[in-house]
C-alpha cells in the first residue's frame, strides 16, 4: 500500500462485495442498473461518510464509463446559477459512450437559482446526460429537482458492520487487533460512528509502525481526539476522569456531537434497559436546555454527574 495514498481512497470500493450496504434491497436495486445498463438520475442522500459517494463512483466503474465522460462538481465550492449553465458546453458534446455523467457533491449547498437552473438542464439534456446527485439534507433539495431525480436514501450502518470495516483496513495494513489495538479500534469507533470516512481518517492518522495509537495531543487541532481518550475513560469506568476530560477541552461547538456519543453509548450507564432509558432522558433534558443556559459547561458536566450516578 502506497504511503502517501489517504486511506479513504485506497480503500474506497471497487466492485459491489467491497462496498458496505446497509440493506439488502439497495443492493439488488444498484445490481438492476448495472445488469440492465439503465442508471436514472439519481438523488442519493445520506449523512456525512455514509458512502454516497463511494456508490457514485462504484456505479462509472461497473457500467465501464469512460473518465472524459465524467464531470465531478463539489456545490460546497461551486453553488451558484453561473456556475451551473456553464455545464452546457460539457453535456452538450458528444459523449464517449451512451451518455454524459454529472456527479454532484453536496448539492443541497446549491442556491435556490442554481436548483432551478439545473432543474430546466436536466429535462432539456435527458437523451445524452444523466445526473448523480448527492447530499446530506434531502430537505434542503427543492421539490421540483426531487420529481426529476429517483432518490435513495441511505441508512445508518449497523455499528458491527462499521467496526468489521474499519478493522479489516487496519488488518490489511498488519495492524494486530488482538488486545489492546482492538479496545482503542472501539473508542474511535464509538467517536466517530457513523462516519465512516472520519473514521478511517482519523485512524490512519493514528497507525504507526502497525500500531494503533490514541491521540497524543488531546488539547490538538481535531476536537474528536479528546472525545476518543474520554470513550476510553468511559468504558473503563473512571466517569470523573471523563468528565474532567470532556470540561476541560469541550469547545462551544463540541457539545451537540458530544450529546450525541453520549446516547449512541448507552452502554456507559448501565446494563439494563431500565437504566438505558434514564440515560436517554437526562441525555435528552441536558440537550434540551444546552441552547437556554447560561454556561453550557456546567451544563455538560452536570449531564454526566446524572448520568454517572444511574443504578
Amino acid at each position: 500500500m502506497n504511503k502517501n495514498k489517504l486511506w479513504v481512497e485506497s480503500y474506497r470500493p471497487n466492485t459491489l462485495d467491497e462496498y458496505v450496504w446497509s440493506n439488502d434491497d439497495q443492493r439488488k436495486q444498484v445490481e438492476t442498473w448495472i445488469r440492465d445498463k439503465a442508471l436514472p438520475n439519481l438523488l442519493l442522500i445520506g449523512g456525512p461518510g455514509s458512502g454516497k459517494t463511494s456508490l457514485a463512483k462504484l456505479l462509472f466503474k461497473e457500467l465501464n464509463v469512460d473518465t472524459s465522460d465524467v464531470r465531478y462538481i463539489n456545490a460546497s465550492n461551486t453553488n451558484g446559477v453561473e456556475f451551473i449553465r456553464s455545464l452546457q458546453g460539457f453535456i452538450e458534446t458528444m459523449p464517449m459512450g451512451e451518455f454524459r455523467y454529472v456527479l454532484l457533491d453536496e448539492s443541497d449547498m446549491l442556491s435556490i437559482q442554481a436548483q432551478a437552473a439545473l432543474r430546466n438542464m436536466i429535462e432539456s439534456y435527458s437523451n445524452s446526460c444523466r445526473w448523480i446527485l448527492t447530499a446530506n439534507y434531502g430537505h434542503k433539495i427543492i421539490p421540483a429537482l426531487h420529481s426529476r431525480l429517483q432518490g435513495f436514501q441511505f441508512s445508518q450502518l449497523d455499528m458491527n458492520q462499521f467496526l468489521s470495516r474499519v478493522a479489516t483496513i487496519l488488518i490489511t495494513e498488519g495492524v494486530d487487533l488482538n488486545g489492546e489495538n482492538f479496545n482503542i479500534l472501539e473508542e474511535y469507533v464509538s467517536v466517530t460512528y457513523p462516519d465512516l470516512r472520519k473514521c478511517i481518517n482519523m485512524l490512519q492518522q493514528n497507525c504507526h509502525d502497525k500500531q494503533l495509537h490514541r491521540p497524543k495531543n488531546s488539547t490538538g487541532n481535531n476536537s474528536l481526539d479528546y472525545m476518543v481518550e474520554a470513550a476510553g475513560l468511559f468504558k473503563s469506568g473512571k466517569l470523573q476522569e471523563a468528565r474532567k476530560l470532556i470540561c476541560a477541552n469541550a469547545r462551544p461547538e463540541d457539545y451537540e456531537e458530544i450529546y450525541k456519543l453520549l446516547y449512541r453509548n448507552l452502554n456507559w450507564w448501565s446494563d439494563t434497559d431500565e437504566g438505558q432509558d434514564k440515560a436517554v432522558v437526562i441525555i435528552a433534558n441536558r440537550l434540551r436546555d444546552h441552547s437556554l443556559v447560561a454556561d453550557a459547561e456546567i451544563n455538560m458536566a452536570a449531564c454526566l454527574i446524572e448520568l454517572s450516578m444511574i443504578t
